[in-house]
């Protein structure tokens, strides 16, 4: 294509190819100096954004999986052991990354969020790089300083998650991609595998688009796809075969370590991490609601559910299982639930794939909105969102379909990445990789949208406005049975003010959070909890009665939380001097949830106290066996075992 031509020739042409420059991979002055703008414009709104988000109570107090992803770190760091002697359950390379970023600059929890600002800035300007490949300047350009202003990038980046991190590898493994694809350079696909294990090391699922991206590598002509003035070179499928198999090769053995460690250390044959069984089974199982990362019989919390997916998998084999026999224990699970009821998997799946394109944030961690404007105002300022970019987005994946062979990185990352995702379940952390693909493609149909404008080409533009209006109302509906997840921000809050003692503050955040969503249970313990250690056992048994009230109209869903309210009013009935009672709600307490160490224990002290020591025995060592082995309270609790032995000894003669 002649410069004579990319001036002034059609339009849509130019929309979808680029200039012949960025075609070439060999960026401009004028490419390197807008990269500069937008990753310097990027890092400015990030910095501010974390300087306001660093008086969230919470940024030094992190929770679920930034908890989980915080104590590996800092094992790395220190060079410590995390989970000893077992394969890895998740990915490490988000673990390594952070635990490096603690040994550089200290233990602080604001560094490793600067970093991860930094490196968002840069992937802003990747996806400048990116779709230079695809669209002109002007669409390339709109895509990074989209994305510099893109309030869930921010989020992300000042959360202890992985996201900053799988963004920018998976950014630069399309631009390597694409790059070799082009110039059929060896050493830039050889890269690209390297980044692409890389990826895997941090969220395996991009695997799948690696072994599409290998096939397209090795089976599509790329030259049909090219205008004429592409740069040429390749001979023949033999060619393109030995590409392909070099981008596969590096990119297994950059993951070969990993694997490595896992079979000598972990005695077990695991790739990466062992947890994909488990993640496929939530997604797929009759009580799954798309979304929520709940084992059913298993109990809430992170290190809780994983202990108790493992009993489940043992106790349903009869035998003891390594991790990965664990997994596939899950896998079959959810695929026996595919077989079985193949209509409701099918109808839970498309409810799955509204979710990845619905506007609303799904969380499995921090309500995402209620924090982001809570304590980053900047956020609430930036003017597009996924309720723009979403409905553009699909537009431009349709607009790609045009030109398959040359856009298959685009359109193929997306709905691979999409796929994979939706298999299992849909949150809005799992499908951020996503979005910068997506925000490249939408600025591609704005562009294409405007190029018919100035041709006039009013036919396409009708079909495209026809087909945005469903689009703009499909993304942006509230699913059905949604709920504002603020309610668990104000109870995260009030459970850190509970922590440090201040109850006044607890009991407000506990309060207004039952305002938000008075149907649910754990909120009316936790009041529960705040007001009994005021000692205000009469607004305590309110709360803990109404928590039952509210469990009871749900049908009892969670065990746990109904046992939570047993152990609650058990500890008032002791406050108040019957025994009898307690001994009568700590046993209905244990039964509904087997794993409470504190019910076991203080149901072998009251049982103690009301003279059945055989009783008080068997509740001490239940206990024992869900104590750490060698801990103080273990020690403690064995030594009343043995006191109540001796005793029981002395009655007898």
């Amino acid at each position: 294509m002649n410069s004579k031509k990319h001036d002034t020739g059609d339009q849509s042409e130019r929309t979808l190819v680029g200039s012949d420059r960025a075609a070439a991979g060999a960026p401009d002055r004028r490419d390197w100096f807008l990269f500069a703008a937008i990753v310097a414009s990027a890092f400015c709104l990030r910095l501010i954004y974390l300087l306001q988000f660093r008086h969230n109570p919470l940024f030094a107090y992190p929770m679920m999986d930034p908890s989980y992803n915080d104590q590996w770190a800092r094992a790395f760091a220190e060079g410590r052991s995390f989970m000893d002697g077992e394969p890895y359950f998740r990915a490490p390379l988000y673990a390594w990354f952070l635990g490096f970023c603690y040994k550089i600059f200290g233990p602080g929890y604001l560094a490793p969020r600067i970093v991860q600002a930094l490196l968002g800035a840069v992937s802003c300007g990747l996806i400048f790089f990116v779709a230079r490949y695809f669209y002109s300047r002007t669409a390339a350009a709109a895509a990074g300083f989209v994305a510099a202003s893109f309030w869930l990038f921010f989020y992300f980046e000042g959360e202890l998650l992985i996201v900053p991190l799988i963004v920018f590898l998976d950014l630069l493994f399309l631009l390597l991609l694409v790059r070799g694809s082009l110039s059929g350079s060896v050493s830039t696909l050889a890269a690209a595998g390297i980044v692409l294990g890389a990826s895997a090391l941090a969220r395996p699922n991009i695997l799948l688009f690696g072994i599409c991206a290998c096939l397209w590598l090795a089976l599509v002509d790329l030259d049909r796809a090219e205008p004429r003035s592409a740069p040429r070179g390749r001979k023949g499928w033999r060619r393109r075969l030995v590409r392909a198999a070099v981008m596969g090769c590096a990119c297994l053995i950059t993951i070969a370590p990993v694997t490595v460690r896992n079979a000598v250390e972990g005695d077990d044959l695991v790739l990466i991490s062992s947890q994909g069984g488990v993640n496929f089974f939530i997604g797929n199982n009759p009580a799954s609601d798309g979304s929520a990362a709940v084992i059913p019989g298993a109990r809430p919390g992170l290190w809780e559910s994983y202990h108790d997916s493992i009993a489940m998998a043992e106790k349903a084999e009869g035998r003891a299982l390594r991790p990965s026999e664990v997994s596939g224990h899950f896998f079959g699970r959810a695929l026996d639930f595919l077989r079985r009821h193949p209509g409701d998997w099918f109808a839970l799946t498309l409810k799955k794939a509204g979710y990845f394109w619905n506007q609303a944030e799904f969380t499995n961690n921090q309500p995402i909105r209620f924090f982001a404007e809570r304590y980053g105002p900047i956020s609430a300022w930036m003017p597009i969102g996924f309720s723009i970019v979403g409905p553009l987005s699909l537009l431009g994946l349709v607009l790609c379909l045009g030109r398959w062979r040359r856009f298959f990185p685009l359109y193929g990352f997306v709905l691979v990445y999409a796929a994979s995702v939706i298999a299992f379940f849909v949150c809005t952390r799992f499908k951020m990789p996503v979005m910068p693909v997506l925000i490249i493609v939408a600025c591609g149909a704005v562009e294409w949208l405007f190029a018919a404008v100035k041709r006039k080409g009013w036919q396409p533009l009708a079909a495209a406005i026809l087909f945005l209006i469903p689009a703009f109302w499909w993304v942006n509906a509230t699913p059905k049975n949604w709920v504002d997840p603020a309610y668990i921000g104000l109870m995260n809050l009030g459970i850190f003010e509970r922590d440090r003692d201040r109850l006044d503050r607890a009991i407000g955040y506990f309060k207004e959070g039952i305002e938000t969503r008075p149907e649910y249970v754990p909120l009316h313990n936790f009041l529960g909890h705040a007001h009994l250690a005021r000692n205000e056992l009469d607004a305590a048994q309110s709360a803990y009665r109404e928590a039952l009230d509210r469990a009871r109209s749900v049908g009892w869903r969670f065990a746990s939380d109904v046992a939570e309210s047993m152990y609650g009013l058990s500890l008032i009935a002791v406050a108040r001097g019957k025994d009898p009672l307690a001994a009568e709600l700590l046993g209905e307490t244990v039964r509904l949830d087997p794993y409470f160490t504190l019910a076991h224990i203080e149901l072998g002290e009251v049982l103690e106290r009301l003279g059945r020591p055989a009783e008080a025995i068997a509740a001490f060592e239940k206990a024992i066996e869900l104590l750490d082995e060698g801990s103080d309270e273990a020690s403690r609790i064995a030594a009343r075992i043995d006191a109540l032995g001796l005793s029981t000894k002395e009655d007898k003669k």
